[in-house]
């Protein structure tokens, strides 16, 4: 089993490991790394956020993703949780791409 969610640290992929992961997946905290190109405040917003600054959208296209709590994130949900799907989902997605007033990352909708 590989473990995956809630994973930032050390300490808590030792956890996993120590309840019976075979591995674990990260994702999120990478995104702080040097390697990444993200902007540096996206980076710090990251570093200060708390488990309840953030929420997972994109599973009613089957592409969960964290983000920071912000504008664009409670449309998406409101969108996925209307039953709007892929369409209402990709809709807010495209308004991102367009150049709309959001500031967030995320991924791409399923075709």
């Amino acid at each position: 089993m590989i473990a995956a969610g809630g994973i930032a640290d050390k300490r808590q992929m030792k956890a996993a490991l120590d309840l019976g992961a075979c591995g674990v997946q990260v994702g999120t905290c990478l995104l702080v790394s040097t390697e990444c190109p993200i902007h540096e405040n996206y980076k710090n917003a990251l570093l200060k956020a708390k488990g309840s600054d953030t929420v997972v959208t994109g599973r009613s296209i089957q592409a969960p993703v964290r983000i920071i709590k912000n504008k664009m994130a409670r449309e998406y949900i409101k969108k996925e949780k209307s039953g709007s799907g892929q369409n209402g989902a990709g809709t807010v997605y495209s308004r991102f791409l367009s150049g709309a007033p959001f500031l967030t990352a995320i991924s791409k909708p399923a075709p």
